[in-house]
């Protein structure tokens, strides 16, 4: 199969896309870093509880405002992170 230059800026546009809406994707490692240190205070709780102490935080609310990170996503990120502490028991 020969690989010419349309189809591999094709394959890495779909490697970019399939990592910005994998995981973590839009968080940098410092508000990961936080995200997972108030979700593991707080696994016993609900995720929506959970979201609410994220947009107190001042450092990450601002992060969400600034990236226009929306509350769903960042719910998406919690249970990610709640199924990652719970699988780490």
């Amino acid at each position: 199969m020969k690989l010419t230059k349309q189809k591999l800026k094709q394959i890495i546009r779909e490697e970019i896309q399939k990592l910005d809406e994998a995981g973590m994707g839009r968080l940098g490692t410092d508000q990961s870093d936080i995200l997972s240190g108030i979700v593991l205070k707080n696994k016993n709780k609900n995720p929506k509880a959970i979201l609410r102490l994220v947009l107190k935080d001042k450092f990450l609310s601002t992060y969400m405002k600034k990236l226009d990170i929306s509350n769903g996503e960042m719910l998406s990120y919690i249970n990610d992170e709640l199924k990652f502490a719970k699988f780490a028991q």
